[in-house]
């Protein structure tokens, strides 16, 4: 899982791309894990700013080859009544829309997630 705290950043997109070259999955800002990896909601401020900067980012074919998800894939949660985070629905990208890669570079910026781990694809 994600912390974000004050805005989405390019780094999201790294995660999501990965996630979109294989099954799907879901991104969860505003919760962290603590050392027993058990999830610690820490809630986020400027809830509206950091929704917003991630439908920037996703529609922005300089920073993604293709959008991550849609309008009801982002949702704000109420934890508690106390914390707000921001659930995101990254769906599985289709065979025409792979791979779905960073910065304007299908080589360098193309990613896949297998288990716990991050591999960029090469070039062959």
């Amino acid at each position: 899982m994600e912390i974000c705290k004050r805005r989405v950043t390019q780094r999201h997109l790294g995660f999501d791309k990965r996630v979109r070259n294989t099954r799907g999955g879901w991104v969860i800002l505003g919760v962290s894990e603590d050392r027993e990896k058990r999830p610690v909601v820490e809630g986020l401020k400027n809830v509206a700013d950091i929704v917003q900067r991630f439908y920037d980012l996703i529609r922005n074919p300089e920073k993604i080859s293709h959008p991550v998800c849609g309008a009801d894939d982002v949702q704000v949660e109420n934890v508690d009544g106390l914390h707000e985070v921001v659930v995101i629905r990254i769906r599985a990208a289709s065979r025409t829309e792979r791979p779905v890669y960073i910065k304007n570079n299908p080589y360098r910026g193309t990613y896949v997630r297998r288990n716990s781990g991050d591999y960029r694809l090469l070039e062959e």
